[in-house]
């Protein structure tokens, strides 16, 4: 069979030229090919002034007749109403979800998600993965540049030509700035990277001998029934249920002998503090929230960690960035206060 080039090049030409002009006019050629959606779209939205107004169902539809012609899940830049679905369901992968979608390997996963399931790995492996065993990691390199700065958004220092002995001099520097020899309470508060000196050294107690320390001493050890009083003495102080910075105690403490903070508050009398639908929260409520699911994960919490709706935080913070800045001074404000009262 003789193929006929010269008419296969021309008709390249041709559907160069046209994907130029859609680009030229519409931005990309997705938003060109679009444009008959995303028109049917404004015209439903003109009565309603944005597609904000749009309820959930109709914000569903659409992901759903997406779908449909598609014959796939949609991506993000797919749906015209991508922007309301995100705000409505919290991610684009929750709306896919919502829309009846199976979702498998997550493909639109936001920044922090990505952060946050990589963390999830190196917890679960006990150490930070091979590129291999990382699903996503030609997503890191594509969002942050590297691994390494991935790795240093989430508090682990890693340079895989760094030596023992810069590793000790950071340690060294870490303690002279909190004035103490670091526990790992401290290196969770200050996000200093703990899981790096494991790694390295064997176990933190291990980095702390090579750095100079005497290593960490096992805490005071708590009865049930000693937790219980202080609780009670805690509420007879502050005359109101106590949160878990304010208690000065491991939350791991609490667990090993009730299995969660709340069980500890139920078991001294208290009501714990629930996160329901429609309850109103007082700024501190929402700080101390914060504070223990971060206590509780071991790292910074996301929204979606949160039993609580978005606007619930944006009306006292305007944002959940900035809820999670307010809550960090919280913890180091209290840090500061036990620290003036230990000296």
């Amino acid at each position: 069979m003789c193929l006929n080039y010269k008419n296969i090049e021309e008709t390249k030409l041709q559907n160069q030229q046209l994907n130029d002009s859609v680009i030229k006019k519409f931005g990309m050629l997705t938003n060109g090919l679009m444009i008959v959606e995303r028109n049917k779209v404004k015209s439903t939205e003109s009565k309603r002034c944005c597609y904000m107004k749009l309820s959930d169902d109709e914000i569903l539809s659409y992901i759903r007749k997406a779908a449909s012609q598609l014959k796939r899940k949609p991506k993000m830049r797919e749906v015209a109403v991508s922007r309301a679905a995100i705000y409505r369901f919290g991610s684009w992968s929750e709306a896919l979800i919502k829309a009846g979608l199976k979702v498998n390997k997550r493909e639109n996963l936001s920044n922090n998600e990505l952060l946050y399931i990589l963390e999830e790995r190196i917890t679960s492996l006990g150490r930070i993965p091979l590129t291999k065993e990382f699903e996503y990691y030609g997503k890191i390199i594509e969002r942050f540049g590297s691994w390494e700065n991935a790795l240093g958004l989430i508090g682990i220092s890693y340079n895989r030509y760094k030596t023992k002995e810069q590793y000790i001099k950071e340690l060294q520097d870490f303690a002279k700035r909190i004035g103490k020899v670091p526990t790992k309470v401290d290196c969770q508060r200050e996000r200093f990277p703990i899981i790096t000196y494991q790694r390295n050294f064997g176990t933190w107690n291990k980095a702390l001998v090579a750095a100079g320390f005497e290593p960490n001493k096992g805490g005071k050890i708590y009865t049930r029934e000693q937790l219980v009083q202080l609780i009670q003495n805690k509420f007879n102080k502050l005359e109101s249920v106590p949160t878990l910075i304010q208690m000065e105690i491991s939350l791991s403490v609490f667990k090993k002998h009730f299995g969660s903070w709340n069980n500890a508050l139920k078991a001294a009398g208290f009501k714990p503090y629930t996160q329901n639908k429609g309850r109103v929260y007082t700024e501190q409520e929402l700080l101390s929230i914060i504070i223990e699911k971060e206590y509780e994960l071991g790292r910074k919490p996301n929204l979606q960690d949160m039993n609580i709706n978005f606007n619930t935080f944006k009306k006292h913070f305007g944002s959940w960035k900035n809820a999670l800045k307010a809550a960090d001074m919280t913890k180091n404000n209290t840090y500061k206060e036990k620290k003036t009262r230990g000296s």
